[in-house]
């Protein structure tokens, strides 16, 4: 099954992402259960390295994402992609 994402201003489908069923969903919990097990046995070095490499991934992909979201959102990307460099600062 798939669910599409449209534009609400215009109604155009703009993608598709699948909609899991209960079955796969269980199965991803399976395996988010499972890979914890390895996962609270690794060290933060290497945890550290791990979500590093997720926000390098992530920080590639960012235009994308945002065109995504506020496309489906019916937002202007403008204030979406000059804020797309913005840090996060923990107190």
């Amino acid at each position: 099954m798939t669910l599409f994402l449209v534009y609400q201003a215009t109604n155009e489908v703009v993608s598709r992402v699948p909609k899991c069923t209960h079955e796969e969903m269980a199965e991803a919990v399976a395996a988010a259960q499972h890979a914890y097990k390895e996962w609270k046995d690794t060290t933060p070095l290497t945890r550290q390295r791990k979500m590093l490499d997720l926000q390098l991934l992530i920080r590639d992909n960012s235009v994308l994402f945002y065109r995504l979201f506020f496309l489906v959102s019916s937002l202007t990307q403008t204030p979406a992609l000059k804020g797309k460099n913005r840090r996060v600062h923990h107190r």
